[in-house]
């Protein structure tokens, strides 16, 4: 038995669906349910009202302006308002009977259920018109305090507790009627209102941060004259041996459309010059080999937003 992990659980005290899946009563699942039950625990149920976004099939509705309609590829971001680019209908789809029940408020917390992301959340910071697809959970408080909730389901513990409950093998997923097992300690009011204050000053420095990178955005437009450019649309361009494969090895057509030119004269006009990225960075194109024996953060494609 060296090296195995066994846990003995009777079966008066499975869970209320008696499941029997080994790895749902690992010794870390059965630890964590041990430490925060000792906090005098209380299931979920008792602080939200729990239900999810809308079933009905809507992809025909989605328009260029409107209101935001967020799916679970949105929950990456802590404050849901931050999304960068959400779909949006228009506002009489919005006002549907059928989608009312999904409309956000303020103060929901937004929880991923389907998928590769379960576990990913959001808060909802406005009362701004939003609403969501089926693929979120909608938490709406009605005895705490969401802040400390969207923090505390972020952590290890949460996590793990969420984690625990998906269900399924290819398409996994969290079913609503879980909710009502995954368990919140009790805590103080004053220890809540310090998560509260953090919450809200994390958000006032990122809402901050984003006015600062539109004004550093604009002034560089202004700077090298981006601000009105309009590059060209055409959609042919003649080139010579020389000046195309011969010169850059490419022979894609869409290399050589005008409106890249465009760009790079712009740069080139520049009154205080320019250069070329190779010299003003210092650029890593070399393979790494990683040393067994360390732990490394690593960086996903995906969280690599426009600003980095």
């Amino acid at each position: 038995m060296e090296g195995l992990e066994v846990s003995i659980i009777k079966k008066s005290e499975l869970e209320r669906t008696q499941r029997v899946d080994a790895e749902f009563y690992s010794k870390e699942n059965l630890n964590v349910i041990s430490s925060i039950s000792k906090l005098n625990a209380k299931p979920v149920s008792d602080f939200f009202r729990v239900s999810d976004g809308n079933h009905m099939t809507i992809s025909d509705q989605f328009s260029q302006d409107g209101i935001p309609y967020y799916r679970g590829g949105d929950i990456y971001n802590f404050f849901i308002e931050n999304t960068a680019q959400p779909l949006t209908i228009p506002e009489s789809i919005y006002n549907w009977p059928n989608l009312k029940r999904s409309h956000l408020q303020k103060g929901d917390v937004l929880v991923s259920i389907v998928g590769a992301i379960i576990g990913n959340l959001s808060l909802v910071t406005t009362n701004q018109k939003a609403t969501c697809s089926c693929k979120l959970a909608i938490l709406r408080p009605t005895n705490i305090k969401p802040q400390f909730a969207a923090i505390y389901f972020k952590t290890k513990v949460g996590q793990n507790q969420i984690q625990k409950f998906r269900r399924g093998s290819g398409q996994t997923g969290l079913i609503l009627e879980d909710f009502d097992q995954l368990l919140i300690p009790e805590i103080s009011e004053n220890f809540a209102e310090v998560i509260v204050n953090f919450v809200e000053q994390a958000h006032q420095k990122l809402e901050l941060s984003i006015l600062a990178y539109q004004q550093a955005e604009t002034f560089l437009f202004e700077s090298i004259g981006l601000q009105d450019f309009q590059p060209s649309s055409e959609a042919v361009n003649i080139k010579s041996f020389k000046n195309s494969f011969g010169t850059s090895g490419r022979l894609d057509a869409e290399y050589y459309q005008k409106k890249y030119e465009d760009y790079i004269s712009l740069v080139q006009k520049y009154p205080n010059g320019w250069q070329r990225l190779n010299n003003a960075c210092t650029l890593k194109d070399s393979n790494f080999n990683p040393n067994e024996k360390t732990s490394y953060k690593y960086i996903e494609l995906s969280d690599i937003g426009k600003t980095g």
